[in-house]
């Protein structure tokens, strides 16, 4: 395919995607929103959404202006095409601009659909009690779902609020400027073999070259505790220039050459030969000692990190199991043979699974991390964390 034709597929599926995701934004604001007591909730937590949004953006706004200008000095100098440059920042601004409408639909539509999805449960609770299919219990428990359901709401955007003050806190910055969380892994390692990555580790980790040097000076010392009573011979020469008038008529020249040497000692330079092989040998134990640790984070890092992705493999499983539960669940309330506790112990049972899936996916970036670490991996990561300053 050419390059016009790879463009055009690009834009039709832009704009498909677009088109869905506003079809999917519109349908949720089409459903039921609540109760009053619950549309009062939503609407706040709305309104600090957006205000969080507005002070984000409008940081990223000065941001993206001094990297579009950049851009334009970059590729406009220089360049055969004069507009180069210009396309190129407008083609970058053009991005941004996206990208903040759909993190703005996103989190609009995050905000809403959560106390929307526990309203549409009380109103087939209240319609099966119509009908005759259900219990008064149905709709007291859908209501007391609905309520729980604004209040865990409520509490995980408390929780991470204050999440990104201590992280703020952690990173050494001001506790009130905003930090969106970029949602990235930790990079996989190309090697998978725990001998390949042991022997990294003994190449790269700073304790292994800290000893290994300690071990150099330590036999520098064994040499130069040999060399206290060695022979020291010592040369010296001179002209001595004597006269009565301004012209010198005498000179004398005068040399020596001096052996000092004490080959009785007392035993002091043995003792001082014994006492830096004693440090000799602590330093290659010490050696020995840091590979064997350094062996064994490798090994434990390794085993953490294998554990760590079935962990995830199994949550995996355990999200899609327990989606289906609630599908079929539902089905059988809907068809008048299940009970309404059964689909709440269904949808537990899908938070719960899903929950366990972002722990996973987490434990298996902590456990990159510490293999990277554990291998003496630089510090040269892509970064986790959008931080911008309010102006």
């Amino acid at each position: 395919m050419t390059d016009t034709a790879w463009l055009i597929v690009g834009i039709v599926c832009g704009l498909v995607s677009i088109g869905m995701a506003v079809w999917l934004y519109l349908w949720v604001h089409r459903q039921d929103p609540g109760t009053p007591q619950a549309r009062k909730v939503a609407a706040w937590i709305r309104e600090g959404a957006i205000s969080y949004l507005k002070k984000l953006y409008r940081a990223l706004l000065m941001l993206a202006a001094i990297i579009a200008l950049l851009l334009f000095i970059v590729f406009g100098l220089g360049n055969k095409d004069p507009g180069y440059g210009l396309k190129m920042s407008l083609a970058f601004l053009m991005g941004a601009l996206l990208s903040s409408v759909a993190g703005y639909m996103g989190m609009s539509i995050a905000v809403e659909a959560n106390v929307r999805s526990a309203q549409g449960h009380l109103a087939l609770a209240q319609a099966r009690l119509n009908a005759g299919l259900g219990l008064p219990a149905d709709v007291v428990r859908a209501q007391t779902a609905v309520s729980e359901a604004v209040f865990n709401l409520t509490a995980a955007r408390n929780t991470a609020s204050v999440a990104r003050v201590r992280l703020a806190e952690l990173m050494g910055i001001d506790p009130r400027t905003p930090i969106e969380i970029a949602d990235t892994d930790e990079p996989v390692l190309a090697a998978d073999d725990p001998n390949a990555l042991t022997a990294q580790a003994l190449k790269r980790r700073p304790e292994i070259a800290q000893a290994n040097l300690n071990v150099a000076a330590a036999r520098y010392a064994v040499g130069a505790a040999r060399t206290v009573n060695s022979p020291a011979i010592t040369a010296n020469a001179g002209l001595l220039q004597r006269g009565r008038e301004l012209a010198l008529d005498s000179n004398t020249v005068f040399y020596g050459v001096a052996i000092e040497w004490t080959p009785f000692d007392a035993g002091f330079t043995a003792g001082r030969v014994e006492e830096a092989r004693g440090n000799l040998m602590a330093a290659q134990a010490r050696l020995d000692s840091t590979k064997l640790t350094v062996t064994s984070e490798v090994a434990q890092a390794y085993l953490n990190l294998k554990t760590a992705e079935q962990r995830a493999v199994t949550a995996e499983a355990e999200v899609a199991n327990a989606a289906e539960a609630v599908r079929l669940t539902e089905g059988r309330y809907q068809s008048g043979l299940g009970t309404f506790i059964d689909v709440l112990d269904a949808q537990t049972a899908l938070v719960t699974a899903d929950t366990n899936r972002v722990n996973a996916r987490s434990a298996v970036n902590q456990a990159r991390a510490a293999l990277a670490h554990a291998i003496g991996e630089p510090c040269v990561r892509e970064a986790k964390a959008s931080v911008s300053a309010r102006g």
